[in-house]
């Protein structure tokens, strides 16, 4: 299951990626080539602008008017971000220097950031400094009113992760082997990849400051999305090439939870072989559970009307210089608390599923329109962060009150997880209780009434000999409280638990009902699911 997480992750990455070259054409593997050049760039300057368009429906009249406070802000921001960076081509050193700006309410905040980080020496260097809008400090102590940076170095780093050493130079080298694969991986495979449609298309050249720019769109709606995905899955993800692609990097992943430089090199490499053998045997189960995903999830919509549009522009020297796009994105609450119940039923095994409408909490429209345009490439030159000391700025630890804690502290905490009832199914339908579920030694045991009334038995309650009578057709049970027998067509039958009132509801073992209404009982404990089924499948 481990190995089958992290697959996941990296097909929708790759699905992504290869998104952009479905037509396998020569403009769209231009395109690949300037992403690829583009991401070996060493010095720009650039600008980004990001608006936020926020929209939700079918919620009741009390949660609109939260919610419309929020859309009222979300719709009414812009954020804009100017700025230079310099990096080494390892991408282990890299300096920014930025200027953010806020526009929210009608009130615009600026504040400037930068950043010098290198982990390509010895002894990292880690330093960021953000500039401290005067609007928030009048929310800072009283002592930090006149400070005019925060600042964050590596010692506040090591504060703040309570001693642990993480190898940060690690995480670099192996987040850029992880990114080089990838690109390999789809250079080394455009040509294969063929989902049946075209989303990235050449468009008309556009001419930027005398500069001739070629552009490009990328397109996708919402089942052209899907459709990449199920080909990805179910072609793509069954050739050697990528099965070798998931073994480099789950090893990179193996390889990241080395990063507290312990030096454990014999459970590194154990933990990478385990990931390894997992992967090569999973991996049908893999495309198997991924399928049933897919089509629980069939008719839920995640991208909007407005699709997925992103154009980019093309520089004679092969470098991206702009882009533009609108994502537009939805997430109905039901329809995936829906799906994932017909999901976890099809996992179980089941041919029919037949649910009650799920409970909504509304449905969400996000669209994140964007712009990006860069310029002076690899032309930057080197840059002096603000200078900074006691008198003008605050240290990150000192504005949060972090003491330099130890995790031995901790050692007699203890991690207690959350327990979840169970969920009961009669013919496919979940069923709903005022008493949940739960375990009476190794007996589960299930609220009575909602049970057998689903199984279309009546069922009564005697207050003078509190018992509860149950019958359907020539079925007749009678149940006591606090007893451990049961009374079935007249015969006396020894229970697993006694029958016990919890929250008012009468409990009874759920393999009792089963055996008394003739009825076939599945329980699958890892999934936390009990079914009874009184239909043929």
């Amino acid at each position: 299951m481990r190995a089958i997480l992290k697959a996941l992750s990296v097909v929708l990455v790759i699905s992504m990626i290869t998104a952009f070259f479905t037509g396998c054409t020569a403009e769209e593997k231009s395109l690949l080539d300037a992403l690829v050049k583009s991401s070996e760039i060493t010095s720009m300057e650039n600008s980004t602008n990001l608006k936020i368009h926020f929209n939700v429906k079918g919620l009741s009249e009390e949660e609109s008017v939260i919610i419309s406070q929020i859309a009222d802000i979300l719709n009414n921001m812009e954020i804009k971000v100017e700025g230079k960076t310099i990096q080494n081509k390892e991408k282990t050193a890299l300096k920014q220097d930025m200027d953010l700006s806020l526009s929210l309410l009608g009130v615009t905040m600026n504040m400037g950031i930068w950043q010098d980080i290198d982990f390509s020496g010895e002894k990292p260097v880690m330093t960021q400094v953000m500039e401290i809008p005067a609007f928030f400090r009048m929310y800072l102590p009283e002592e930090f009113y006149d400070k005019q940076y925060l600042v964050m170095g590596q010692e506040d780093l090591a504060e703040s992760e309570s001693n642990t050493q993480l190898n940060y130079k690690k995480i670099i080298e192996l987040s850029t082997t992880l990114q080089n694969t990838m690109l390999d991986f789809v250079k080394d495979n455009i040509d294969e990849f063929d989902p049946g449609f075209v989303a990235v298309t050449r468009k008309e050249n556009k001419i930027v400051d005398g500069e001739t720019l070629a552009v490009y769109e990328l397109k996708l709606n919402d089942g052209a999305f899907k459709d990449l995905l199920k080909y990805f899955i179910n072609n793509t993800l069954k050739s050697k090439s990528t099965l070798e692609l998931f073994k480099e990097v789950a090893a990179s992943f193996t390889g990241l939870a080395d990063v507290a430089g312990d030096g454990s090199e014999e459970a590194t490499t154990e933990d990478k072989e385990l990931l390894e053998e997992d992967l090569s045997k999973n991996i049908q189960e893999f495309i198997d559970k991924a399928n049933i995903a897919l089509s629980a999830f069939e008719d839920v919509k995640f991208i909007g009307e407005k699709g997925i549009t992103i154009t980019y522009a093309v520089n004679s020297e092969g470098y991206i210089v702009e882009e533009n796009g609108y994502i537009d994105l939805v997430i109905d609450t039901g329809a995936i608390e829906d799906a994932s119940n017909r999901m976890k039923a099809k996992e179980a095994g089941k041919k029919i599923y037949v649910n009650k409408p799920s409970k909504s909490y509304g449905t969400y429209e996000i669209g994140l329109e964007f712009s990006s345009a860069i310029s002076d490439i690899n032309k930057v030159e080197d840059f002096e962060l603000p200078q900074v000391d006691s008198s003008n700025s605050i240290s990150f630890n000192d504005l949060m009150g972090f003491p330099n804690y130890n995790l031995d502290d901790y050692e007699d905490y203890e991690y207690v997880e959350e327990d979840f009832p169970f969920s009961v199914l009669v013919d496919y339908e979940y069923l709903d209780f005022t008493a949940d579920p739960y375990f009476e030694g190794d007996t589960l045991m299930v609220e009575a009434r909602t049970v057998f009334e689903a199984l279309g038995a009546d069922v009564q309650w005697n207050g003078k000999d509190k018992t509860v009578v149950i019958t359907k057709d020539d079925i007749s049970v009678v149940l006591k409280q606090n007893s451990r027998t049961a009374l079935l067509n007249g015969s006396e039958v020894t229970l697993d638990a006694p029958v016990t009132v919890v929250e008012g509801k009468t409990m009874v073992p759920a393999e009792f009902v089963a055996e008394a209404m003739k009825v076939k009982m599945e329980l699958y404990l890892e999934e936390e699911i009990l079914f009874y089924t009184t239909i043929e499948e």
